[in-house]
């Protein structure tokens, strides 16, 4: 017998209920997933920091490159930060303190 409340059959109204729920908390989840991708990422960057200048060199980063990825908002992609310093720098281009790059010679 079925509810007055129900349309449908149980089924359609179990799975309507489920689709309900997981959009409502998709942008929760969303959140969290982002936030653990981030902590991810700057615990790989910590790693960073332990390798010495040289080791960074042959990379293509300074110790300024990474703490500056570090420092970056914890919204932001800190890898993300590494490849622009990365890729500006072969380019010619040297950051300055405040992050502004500025072109050499």
């Amino acid at each position: 017998m079925m509810h007055a409340y129900c349309e449908g059959s149980g089924k359609e109204n179990v799975e309507r209920q489920l689709t309900e729920r997981s959009t409502s908390a998709w942008p929760v989840f969303a959140w969290a997933r982002r936030l653990a991708a981030a902590i991810a990422k700057r615990r790989s960057l910590s790693k960073l920091r332990r390798l010495d200048d040289r080791a960074l060199a042959d990379i293509g980063l300074t110790r300024s490159d990474v703490d500056r990825a570090l420092l970056a908002p914890l919204g932001h992609d800190p890898t993300m930060e590494l490849e622009v310093s990365r890729r500006l720098r072969s380019l010619g281009w040297r950051p300055t303190r405040n992050g502004a790059q500025i072109r050499r010679g």
